[in-house]
């Protein structure tokens, strides 16, 4: 007797663990369909990439989620009823559907949000350059990044990255990719713009101001090398060493250069030095410009020129 009981009790219990994992248990995957009630699925961009920080409200109830890592979320809703789900965040354009809750399981339901662009970080480097006919310009230049969520084709085609300053707009002079959504744009400014101004990069689209504006000052400039040999219009035999003085700041290095017109012929580049021996093979008979650029931690440069001839 005690043993027919024994079975059945063994009986109910597979029982109730067969029914526990069988096709109808709840599982522990809330974006799952048959897990609960209401509805959950994936933010996405435009380009198809998950989109984590969302925040998707379902009206009347302001019940709320924001899409996590993977960009998934998940509302637990009223089944049967119609609700207005916005799905809304930051550099997003905010999107509104309406759904109709099913009486069982889970709706599913994806948003693809169209993206804003911003604009990341601006900065300004400075270029001091002493001539070799004494002339001592310095030239502003502004850098900046920018994102677009929907990528760099949305950015080129319906956007113009532009720098003001003293009253003037400037397109940019290049521009590189750095990934998939961004790209970093280079400005040359006249030698008007002085230390203390302020520059102002901002996105233009037909005319209109998209995605803010972000501002840097121009900060003072580097200073120049100083050329000891070969001086300028001097004459110089090669191989000998050429001599300078760095600008007078922590953390500079040097990049010496030779062109033959507009071509770099030799160079180096070199730490906290102020000589460098060259022995290159170079056309005699000619005149050469030769280059001594110093470079800050930040990224502006001192740059100093002078001619030489080769006999």
């Amino acid at each position: 007797m005690l043993k027919s009981a024994a079975k059945i009790v063994f009986s109910v219990c597979l029982l109730a663990m067969w029914a526990a994992c069988g096709p109808d248990a709840r599982r522990d995957n809330p974006l799952d369909p048959v897990n609960g009630r209401g509805v959950g699925g994936t933010v996405y961009s435009l380009l198809g990439t998950p989109v984590p920080g969302i925040l998707v409200r379902a009206e009347p109830g302001n019940i709320l989620a924001r899409s996590n890592s993977a960009g998934e979320y998940a509302l637990t809703l009223d089944a049967g009823r119609t609700y207005q789900v916005t799905a809304s965040g930051i550099n997003f354009l905010s999107r509104t559907d309406t759904l109709i809750i099913p009486v069982q399981g889970q709706l599913k339901h994806n948003f693809i949000l169209k993206g804003i662009p911003w604009i990341v970080s601006v900065r300004v480097l400075t270029r001091s350059v002493y001539t070799t006919d004494g002339q001592l310009p310095v030239y502003a230049l502004p850098q900046a990044v920018v994102r677009h969520p929907d990528g760099q084709a949305a950015l080129e085609r319906y956007f113009l990255a532009k720098c003001r300053t003293r009253g003037i707009a400037y397109l940019p002079d290049s521009s590189i990719t750095l990934d998939a959504e961004t790209r970093r744009y280079y400005w040359r400014l006249d030698t008007s713009v002085q230390v203390g101004d302020t520059v102002t990069v901002y996105l233009d689209s037909a005319g209109t101001m998209a995605g803010g504006q972000l501002q840097a000052v121009v900060p003072a400039h580097l200073g120049y090398p100083f050329i000891i040999q070969p001086a300028n219009n001097s004459v110089f035999s090669l191989p000998d060493t050429l001599i300078w003085n760095n600008v007078p700041q922590f953390f500079i290095t040097a990049r010496v250069e030779i062109w033959r017109d507009t071509v770099v012929v030799w160079s180096r580049d070199l730490s906290n030095v102020e000589r460098a021996y060259c022995d290159a093979v170079l056309e005699r008979g000619r005149d050469y410009l030769w280059k001594v650029i110093n470079t800050d931690a930040e990224g502006s440069q001192g740059i100093a020129e002078a001619r030489f001839h080769l006999p």
